[in-house]
């Protein structure tokens, strides 16, 4: 199937659950970085736009995308990322490697289910046991099916 619309929201627009977690975060421009605490864990939240009716059809979630790295390597990972509809877990995923250099991740839903609420993405990084462990984010999106 032919992708209907690829929706996307910048690294700056994250809701951070417990900011207890991080020595700071930064807003940049092109990204947010997250210093974390040595061997703390912290969720962060993204509201994606949500086109759930296109042409008199509800859309399918197909997949969800991120791009972020880690600075130095190994200094932080994903390692968890959770897929809602409004308040409907759709999906869950394991984790994603270490990156130096700006990655592209993508994991598909299964069953392209329908979208009824509006899709929340929630990412939990893990910082490693170092002095100023990074993560960095510059954007999170979904691909919609007709």
């Amino acid at each position: 199937m032919a992708i209907e619309h690829a929706m996307w929201v910048h690294g700056h627009a994250v809701s951070i659950e417990q900011p207890e977690a991080l020595q700071a975060a930064f807003y940049r421009g092109f990204m947010t970085e997250l210093i974390g605490k040595a061997n703390h864990a912290v969720w962060v939240h993204y509201a994606i736009p949500t086109p759930v009716i296109t042409s008199n059809t509800r859309l399918r979630a197909d997949a969800v995308m991120l791009r972020y790295r880690t600075e130095p390597m190994g200094s932080s990972s994903v390692t968890a990322i959770h897929v809602y509809d409004g308040e409907f877990n759709i999906a869950v995923f394991g984790g994603l490697g270490p990156s130096p250099q700006w990655a592209l991740s993508r994991s598909e839903i299964p069953n392209t289910p329908h979208v009824n609420w509006g899709i929340g993405v929630s990412i939990l990084i893990q910082f490693a046991n170092m002095a100023q462990p990074k993560f960095q984010i510059s954007s999170v999106g979904c691909d919609f099916l007709a």
